[in-house]
Formats: C-alpha cells, sequence, structure tokens
C-alpha cells in the first residue's frame, strides 16, 4: 500500500510514502527529477499553477521541508522544530505543511511569506495538514480518540471531514472551488474520495487492490496512488472518470502527489534496488517541460532571453524579459518585448510586492 501519511521511523513522525510492490511502464509525457541538492532523499508533495513544487528531503540527518521554484530550491524549517514537511502551495504562494516540535508531537503550519503560524486541530492528539486553496481553505488529518479525521480550517474555523461509514479519513488537497480530495478505509479496503461541498464521491482505479487521493486541481484532474491486485503501486491522473497510469520508466515505484491547473504532476519515485527515492515534475504529452536552468546573472535593466526559462509567471520564450525580485531571490515576473527599456510588471510573491525594474534574470 502507498499513501502520503504519517509514519513511524526511527522513533519519529515522517511523512513519506510507504511503498510495495515492482514496476511497469510510463504514461505519455516528460518525467523531470527534483533531487535537493546533498540530500539523501527528496519527496516532492504539491505542485501550484507557476510550478513552484514544494516537500521534504532528508539531509544531514534530518528531514527539511523545500520549495523548488524553477530549480531554485529554498529549505524551509519551522523554528524550533525537529521535522519539517511542506505539503501544499497555493496559487498566490502560501505553503503549508507539518512539522515535529521537539516532544515528538505533530502539528501542521502555514508559511504565508515567511510568517508561520501553528495549525492545532481542537483536541487532537496530532494535526497533519496536506493542502491549501488559494482563498486560505487548508485541509489535512488529525487524530483524536484513536481515530483519523480529516479536516478543513477557514481562518481558524475547522470543519470535519468523515466520509460516511468509513472507520478513517484522510483529507489529502483542495481546489480553489473548495473541491477536496483524500482517502478513506471502510471494511478494510482503502478508496479515495472527492467531497463536492459535503456530497461524497468514491475514487476506485478499476481493478486496483486500492486506490489514494491526494491532490486536485481547479479544473477537477485528481490524482494519487493505486496498486494492483499484483502488488505494484502506481500513480494515476482522472480526468472526468477517465484514469491514466502514471509511472516514472525505470522506477520500482510511482507515487503522484499534486496537480497544477496546467496538468502538472508533482510526485515521488522509488528507484531499483529501492534504496533512492527522488522527487518528480511529470508534463503531459503536449506541454512545455522544465529546462534546467544554466545559471542566472544580475543586470541593471531587463535583457531579452535567449532561450525557454521557467519562471513563477508562467513560460519565458525568446524576446521575453525575466525579472528577479531581488528581496526574496525566488519571485520572477514576465514582461513582453525587448531592450532596456522593459520593467518587471508590479506583482505580488509570496505576500510581498515586487520591486519592478531592478534586478533581472537570464541565461548565462
Amino acid at each position: 500500500m502507498a499513501c502520503r501519511a504519517l509514519v513511524i521511523a526511527g522513533g519519529a513522525w515522517v511523512l513519506a510514502a510507504v511503498p510495495a510492490g515492482g514496476a511497469r511502464a510510463s504514461a505519455g509525457g516528460t518525467f523531470t527529477t527534483i533531487e535537493v541538492p546533498g540530500s539523501v532523499a527528496t519527496f516532492a508533495f504539491g505542485i501550484n499553477r507557476s510550478g513552484e513544487i514544494v516537500g521534504e528531503y532528508l539531509g544531514g540527518g534530518a528531514f527539511h521541508g523545500f520549495a523548488d521554484q524553477g530549480g531554485t530550491v529554498t529549505t524551509i524549517n519551522v523554528p524550533g522544530a525537529a521535522f519539517t514537511a511542506a505539503t501544499g502551495v497555493s496559487d498566490n504562494g502560501e505553503i503549508v505543511g507539518t512539522y515535529l516540535d521537539s516532544t515528538g508531537h505533530a502539528h501542521g503550519f502555514a508559511d504565508r511569506g515567511g510568517t508561520v503560524t501553528t495549525i492545532d486541530v481542537p483536541g487532537a492528539a496530532f494535526t497533519h495538514v496536506s493542502g491549501v486553496s488559494r482563498h486560505g481553505l487548508i485541509v489535512g488529518t488529525y487524530l483524536r480518540a484513536g481515530a483519523f479525521h480529516g479536516f478543513a480550517d477557514q481562518s481558524g474555523t475547522f470543519t470535519t471531514i468523515r466520509v460516511p461509514g468509513a472507520s478513517a479519513t484522510f483529507a489529502g488537497g483542495v481546489s480553489d472551488h473548495g473541491e477536496i480530495v483524500g482517502t478513506y478505509r471502510r471494511g478494510g479496503v482503502v478508496h479515495g474520495f472527492a467531497d463536492h461541498r459535503g456530497a461524497f464521491t468514491t475514487i476506485d482505479v478499476p481493478g486496483a487492490a486500492f486506490t489514494t487521493a491526494t491532490g486536485v486541481s481547479d479544473k477537477g484532474e485528481i490524482v494519487g496512488t493505486y496498486a494492483s491486485l499484483t502488488g505494484p503501486d502506481h500513480g494515476f491522473a482522472d480526468r472526468g472518470g477517465a484514469f491514466t497510469t502514471i509511472d516514472v520508466p525505470g522506477a520500482i515505484f510511482t507515487f503522484a502527489n499534486g496537480v497544477s491547473d496546467k496538468g502538472k504532476i508533482a510526485g515521488q519515485y522509488v528507484n531499483p534496488p529501492g534504496v533512492t527515492s527522488l522527487g518528480f515534475e511529470f508534463t503531459p504529452a503536449g506541454k512545455p517541460a522544465r529546462p534546467a536552468l544554466a545559471g542566472l546573472r544580475r543586470a541593471a535593466h531587463p535583457v531579452s532571453v535567449p532561450s525557454a526559462l521557467t519562471v513563477a509567471g508562467g513560460w519565458a520564450l525568446p524576446g521575453q524579459v525575466i525579472c528577479l525580485q531581488p528581496s526574496s531571490g525566488r519571485c520572477w515576473e514576465v514582461a513582453q518585448g525587448t531592450g532596456t527599456s522593459n520593467r518587471c510588471r508590479p506583482a505580488r510573491c509570496h505576500g510581498e510586492p515586487a520591486r519592478p525594474g531592478i534586478w533581472t534574470a537570464a541565461r548565462q
């Protein structure tokens, strides 16, 4: 079985995929590996419309959260935490996740432009946060009296999510329209679900031994993981009831965790002999894949971009200009045209205003 869940490893809570099974071929599209430099393992959980990917990595003997914007990786550590995992990111850059305090208790968190807020469901033994919409609707799972329940948190008002008849419910992702997806257990069998304002729909990949749903886009595309009756774990995308398998070529396990409005999928895979976990971004056939960055250089004025480069505002093609926000070094905005008279368009990046026309980024 494979799911995005909190498990016990080495005496601590670890957010990871729990694998079981073999390997198979991939769906049509392009896979780009996501690996935090110097890490032992990398897990990618969430992706937003601009292509920012969040997750966790193991490095220096500890787990840390990260955000990857076009190949620029920023570590995310909740102050004083023994463990941090970033699990979701909204289209306006709010990052959510889970951390462990010094006593080993799990708490959710929201990072709004560097301001971190703890999220705890009242009376819960632990709280795990897994997704957030651009309207600030946060979803996750909590444990109370030995039972797992999903929850939705809107500005501190908590609502329990419980699939009727289920012995356990886990909320995995949320769209900007308020659609919530997740996983439930009933009679020892694990199913995915979609919650449309309290109306539940079960999601089962045909012929699968189990199905989990972990991400949903504003277009209603749902992603998750399933296992066949013979055991292998595969990612999947559900587009209006049409299921497509997502398998990284050569991997023995593939987990699809998050999906953007552009149809790009974030997840992780395990390479044989099963000791290396790496994140991935999957781009469906017909869409531009993320190019590798050749390096950035500083300039006094905007400059033309000679080749495609991933930016927060979309794809920068030849003749467009890339502007790098100097205060954070993470947000890019696209301005059309060429020449030194161009300036970055005003925008908000991770909760703070951009500073037009000061720095630019381009291939060296």
